[in-house]
């Protein structure tokens, strides 16, 4: 991860670490204060850091309006807003600003509530509580989780994950991901989806979870097992039983994808160069090499907001080959112009229809 320069270059240091408790609080008065751009950069980067930090950031903003000892700083939906989109969609609200030596002294206060507050949930909740992730479309995200391995999470993805004594387990709900599990040989590393579960000790691979029938993994190095679930299968409460399993395990070795769809598989050995633009999204990069048109439309789609549509269903299966960066739509459908004679036309500034160049668009 790199560290956050502000305007001039230098470099923006993170607060000296106290806890992320203490850490959450000098980045709630430094807030309050107002934050450059920099200094906004480097919040964020403290905290996407680690889910220890998106606590106790939550548990900062929403102990704060609860403690009506000190007031409120926040306007109503605010402290939502901060907790939901903790990077900047909140601010504080102004109206009351306290002394300096008030803020600390809140601080203080603050870390006995949640310190408090922490010791009462023990009793309450279990202690097994998930970590979880999401990415908007077109954002992506890289981390490690709390057992060592390193997750990165592609375009619109939700998972979440926990660490049990005998097993580890991340559940995927949606979208697409890329796990290097940390070897443990007496924890196994489940990955539990709607159309099938995953099965590993130690190992690099990527789940793509289509829709709530339909998978795709592909294994980069190591050794995996898919259990194909039904198509009637939802991603289970921890509490449920777990959807039968309609197919007997796959052994999935470097180079193997499989297509898990209703309950049913197919496996196939990949080429590194076909393992290199499977996987290419993890570097902000969408590779083809001959797809149809349709699918890369459709590929290109999960990246962003912006509608494409095909006109002409003659140049729906039309092959496309290239690779381009994730979001820069427009340059894609540059290349598409230049390179394989099709127009895309305007309908707005979200919208593009894609037609023959000799078309004239609507």
């Amino acid at each position: 991860m790199s560290t956050p320069q502000d305007e001039q270059g230098k470099i923006v240091p993170f607060p000296a670490s106290e806890g992320p408790d203490l850490d959450a609080a000098l980045w709630l008065g430094r807030l309050e204060d107002g934050m450059s751009p920099a200094q906004e950069a480097a919040f964020e980067a403290w905290l996407k850091a680690s889910p220890e930090h998106a606590r106790a950031w939550r548990e900062m903003v929403g102990t704060w309006n609860a403690a009506s000892e000190l007031g409120s700083i926040f306007s109503p939906g605010t402290a939502t807003d901060l907790t939901d989109h903790p990077t900047g969609q909140g601010r504080p609200h102004h109206a009351r600003k306290p002394s300096l030596g008030a803020l600390v002294a809140g601080w203080l206060l603050l870390l006995g509530f949640v310190v408090t507050l922490g010791l009462e949930r023990q009793d309450r909740e279990p202690a097994n509580v998930p970590a979880v992730f999401a990415t908007a479309v077109g954002e992506q995200q890289s981390l490690q989780l709390p057992d060592g391995s390193s997750l990165t999470l592609n375009t619109a993805t939700e998972a979440r994950f926990f660490a049990e004594p005998d097993q580890r387990t991340l559940e995927l709900a949606k979208g697409e991901i890329f796990l290097e599990v940390a070897k443990d040989p007496h924890r196994p590393f489940l990955v539990k989806t709607s159309a099938g579960t995953i099965r590993v000790t130690g190992t690099a691979f990527s789940v793509y979870l289509r829709n709530a029938s339909s998978l795709e993994v592909v294994v980069e190095e190591g050794e995996v097992e898919v259990v194909p679930l039904g198509p009637a299968s939802s991603l289970p409460e921890r509490a449920a039983a777990s959807p039968r399993a309609l197919a007997k395990p796959l052994a999935l070795r470097p180079g193997g994808r499989a297509l898990v769809s209703k309950g049913a598989a197919d496996v196939k050995a990949l080429s590194l160069g076909e393992v290199k633009t499977a996987l290419a999204w993890r570097d902000g990069l969408v590779m083809f090499s001959g797809e149809p048109l349709a699918e890369v439309v459709q590929h290109v789609g999960r990246y962003t907001d912006i509608r494409i549509t095909i006109s002409d269903p003659e140049i729906a299966s039309l092959p496309i080959g290239g690779h381009f960066r994730v979001g820069e739509v427009h340059a894609l459908l540059a290349s598409l112009e230049m390179i394989f004679g099709i127009s895309a036309n305007a309908q707005g500034p979200e919208a593009y229809v894609l037609s023959r160049a000799s078309e004239k668009g609507p």
